[in-house]
């Protein structure tokens, strides 16, 4: 498969002659450990998944995740200048420029599900469009926009809190298994493994922005165990899982 440095540059081509082809350059290669197209791309290669298929999710994940940053960065949400060591997007142009360079991510990433799967029939077809259907429900109402929403109302339900983080990760680790018809109990564990690790990444990134942290030391124990166990059983079955373990510690801990 295509290094995902590579897929998320060719990606830009959707964007050519449009207006918009800029801003959106300027976001989408101003850095970043593209941690959710690479555990996407590693889950996929350990479960054999269509490689033609991961790279359109792989690219539209990545715009999503782009967009939700640009939009987190505006006046009327976190409201700040910098991001990456460089000026946010709504400071490098305006922003006005900023929000339609977010809607055009979002909506950019709904037309590179549909348009693939116009090139698809039968078993792989459905896989294809369920696991579209995973990612764009992560990204929705009920997904991150929740967590978003928690996250600047303090008033709402804090246990949501974590979905403005978990849910692009889960997506990250389920599509592959999705694409491939995985059973139930890989993907059980599978989604273990991926909430368990989002939720330690946002405890992370909070520590590291020095942010309210919302989990206690023992809630921080309960989910490396139900993670590790996870990785465990499914690496029983499939020893490969054990690049994705040292990618998470990686993530985690490196």
């Amino acid at each position: 498969m295509k290094d995902v440095e590579v897929v998320i540059l060719e990606s830009l081509n959707y964007f050519k002659d449009s207006y918009i082809y800029h801003p959106v350059e300027y976001a989408l290669m101003a850095g970043g450990k593209r941690l959710r197209p690479r555990i996407l791309s590693l889950v996929g290669d350990i479960y054999r998944a269509p490689e033609e298929d991961l790279e359109v999710l792989m690219m539209a994940l990545e715009w999503i995740h782009n967009y939700s940053l640009i939009h987190d960065d505006l006046p009327g949400m976190d409201d700040d200048n910098f991001r990456r060591g460089q000026l946010t997007l709504h400071k490098k142009f305006d922003e006005a420029t900023a929000i339609l360079a977010g809607d055009a991510l979002l909506n950019g990433a709904s037309e590179l599900i549909l348009r693939h799967s116009l090139s698809l029939e039968g078993k792989r077809l459905k896989n294809f469009l369920q696991a579209g259907y995973l990612l764009l429900k992560a990204a929705g109402s009920h997904g991150m926009i929740q967590g978003q929403m928690v996250d600047l109302h303090p008033s709402l339900d804090q246990e949501d809190y974590m979905k403005k983080t978990n849910e692009l990760f889960y997506a990250a680790f389920m599509i592959p298994l999705v694409l491939v018809e995985a059973d139930s109990q890989e993907r059980g564990d599978m989604e273990l493994c991926g909430r368990s690790f989002g939720n330690l990444f946002q405890h992370k990134d909070d520590m590291d922005d020095q942010e309210l942290d919302h989990y206690n030391k023992k809630d921080l124990v309960i989910l490396r165990e139900v993670m590790d166990k996870a990785l465990e059983r499914l690496e029983s079955n499939r020893p490969e899982i054990k690049q994705l373990r040292k990618f998470i510690q990686e993530a985690l801990y490196g």
